[in-house]
């Protein structure tokens, strides 16, 4: 699990929806260099940004087109006059500052878990979707991460080891994802955990336009995803202790049995070393 990328631009790389379609309904050939962006926000709400994405090898073509050419001159303009990792990229002012992007689909996981969330909040991203820094990534489209990610079991540790932030539960890579005491799997239990996923995933389309936030709201979440939720929980905590945990209590004494053992562990057997759950 990686933080998404940071673009440190002085916001000229970041366009809203009508930014956007100003300049591709003047120069069709710039839908090429922009790209849906967002981070845990967006997630949340089910809208998205866009941004300017030029590949160094696109940068001549990109050049071409007046609008994508004058806000990368912004951003140059910008990065020259702003901080130390900024100058160091004002040379390349097409390209994000920092940058975890992969061409491929992936997991976002939102940095804050809302007080009005029933879960962490979690989506499949298609690929070419840029997420920004507010948000985690796993690259591959990894729906048994996607399973663990969005239980009851991984809510738990995530309230239990993080900190506070505003109206919510701090999520990060190393504290929460990278800490998460994980069993090994079986192919069964890899199938069984991917199946439980796509149905959530499928029940969730069954209610689009609905966000994370309409589905998550645990007064108002549809009968059908709570019981496909259900499921996965069930499914998951059987690899556990071969039943269903009686309540938070038992969840997390099972936890951090487990945590205690592999931080006893050499590093180099450490499934917290791994941070993986493959």
């Amino acid at each position: 699990m990686k933080m998404g990328s940071n673009a440190v631009d002085g916001k000229n790389l970041i366009l809203e929806r009508e930014d956007r379609d100003l300049i591709i309904s003047q120069w069709p050939e710039a839908s090429r260099f922009i790209h849906k962006y967002g981070g845990t926000k967006e997630l949340v709400s089910g809208m998205h940004r866009w941004c300017v994405w030029v590949d160094d090898r696109d940068l001549e073509a990109a050049l071409n087109v007046p609008p994508i050419a004058e806000i990368i001159e912004n951003c140059r303009a910008y990065r020259i006059n702003a901080g130390r990792d900024a100058r160091k990229a004002s040379k390349r002012p097409h390209a994000f500052c920092y940058s975890t992007y992969e061409e491929k689909e992936f997991i976002q996981v939102g940095n804050t878990i809302g007080n009005s969330l029933s879960h962490v909040p979690v989506e499949v991203r298609g690929k070419g979707f840029v997420s920004n820094h507010n948000a985690f990534t796993i690259y591959g489209l990894c729906l048994v991460e996607f399973s663990v990610i969005i239980s009851t079991l991984h809510k738990v540790w995530a309230e239990t080891v993080s900190g506070r932030l505003g109206n919510g539960t701090r999520y990060g890579n190393t504290v929460v994802y990278n800490t998460f005491p994980f069993p090994d799997l079986t192919e069964k239990n890899k199938f069984d955990l991917s199946q439980s996923a796509e149905r959530i995933l499928l029940e969730r389309e069954a209610h689009f336009p609905a966000t994370i936030a309409d589905l998550y709201d645990p007064e108002k979440m549809p009968a059908n995803l709570r019981e496909a939720h259900e499921q996965n929980d069930e499914v998951l905590e059987r690899i556990y202790i071969g039943r269903r945990f009686k309540n938070d209590t038992e969840r997390l004494e099972k936890l951090f049995e487990l945590y205690t053992r592999m931080t006893a562990s050499s590093p180099s057997k450490s499934k917290i070393q791994r941070g993986a759950f493959r």
